[in-house]
C-alpha cells in the first residue's frame, strides 16, 4: 500500500530500541558486535538501549523523509504520534512504534551493513496485518505457513523487511519485537571476529531463505534473538 501523493511513506528502519537491566553489559555487547570499525549510521546507530526491568525489544523506528506529513497520516489512520524533538512516537498493542528522518546515506565501513530484518510476533493476524499494512503502509510481499506450522508474513521495509510470525492462543494480548536479523556483507569475516571478540555464535549453516547463508549470535547480552544473515549475489 502506498502513502497519498504529497505524503511520506516508509523508507526504511531507522532504529530498536532495546530495555535492559544492565544496560553497561548490553553496550558493550553491541560494541563487539559492531565491531570498531562499524559505521555508525548503518549499524551502530540502529540500537537504542535504555534501562528497564526485562531484557526485551521495546520499539521500532523507520524512516520517513517528512514526520509532520507522515504523523497527520497516521494520526487519520488511527495511530496518534505525538512528537519527541525531530521523531514522533506511539506505543499500539504493547510496542512503541515511531518515525524519524532518513538517516544519511553512507559506505559502510565495516562488514555488518545494516538491519536485515525485524521479526513482529502477534497472536492477531487481522489486528497486525492492519497495523503493518494498512495504517503503517508497509507493503505484504509474502505470506506462508513454514516453522512447526506458524504463519510467517514478509512485509517489505527499505533494502530489509518486517517479518510477522503468528504466534500466541490469546488474540487480546500484546505484540512484541523477538528477534533482529543483521546483513554480513563477508559471514566469514564477521564470524571470525565475534568468535575472536569472545561472543558465542554458532556454526555457519544455509538459511531458510535460498541463496542465503547464516549464523546466530547467542550471547544473552544482545538482549534479542540476533542472526548474521549473508546472501549470494545473484549472476
Amino acid at each position: 500500500m502506498t502513502m497519498h501523493a504529497g505524503e511520506s511513506e516508509i523508507l526504511d528502519f531507522h532504529s530498536v530500541t532495546l530495555s535492559t537491566p544492565d544496560v553497561a553489559a548490553a553496550a558493550r555487547a553491541y560494541q563487539r558486535l559492531f565491531g570498531s570499525s562499524a559505521d555508525h549510521e548503518s549499524t551502530a546507530g540502529a540500537i537504542t538501549i535504555v534501562e528497564g526491568s526485562a531484557a526485551a525489544a521495546v520499539a521500532l523506528t523507520f524512516c520517513v523523509e517528512g514526520v509532520a506529513a507522515t504523523t497527520k497520516l497516521l494520526g487519520r489512520r488511527g495511530i496518534d504520534l505525538t512528537a519527541q524533538g525531530d521523531q514522533a512516537t506511539a506505543t499500539l498493542h504493547g510496542i512503541g512504534l515511531g518515525i524519524a528522518p532518513p538517516k544519511p546515506r553512507t559506505t559502510p565501513s565495516g562488514d555488518l551493513t545494516g538491519i536485515d530484518h525485524v521479526v513482529y510476533v502477534s497472536a492477531n493476524l487481522d489486528r497486525a496485518v492492519a497495523t503493518l499494512g494498512a495504517r503503517l503502509g508497509l507493503d505484504l510481499r509474502l505470506d506462508r505457513t513454514q516453522i512447526k506450522g506458524m504463519r510467517q508474513l514478509f512485509f517489505r521495509c527499505g533494502d530489509g523487511f518486517l517479518e510477522l510470525l503468528i504466534a500466541g492462543e490469546d488474540p487480546g494480548a500484546d505484540d512484541a519485537l523477538w528477534g533482529i536479523a543483521w546483513r554480513s556483507s563477508d559471514l566469514e569475516r564477521t564470524h571470525a571476529r565475534l568468535t575472536e571478540a569472545g561472543m558465542e555464535v554458532s556454526e555457519i549453516r544455509a538459511g531458510r531463505k535460498p541463496g542465503t547463508r547464516v549464523f546466530t549470535v547467542k550471547d544473552t547480552s544482545v538482549i534479542v534473538p540476533t542472526l548474521i544473515i549473508e546472501s549470494t549475489p545473484k549472476p
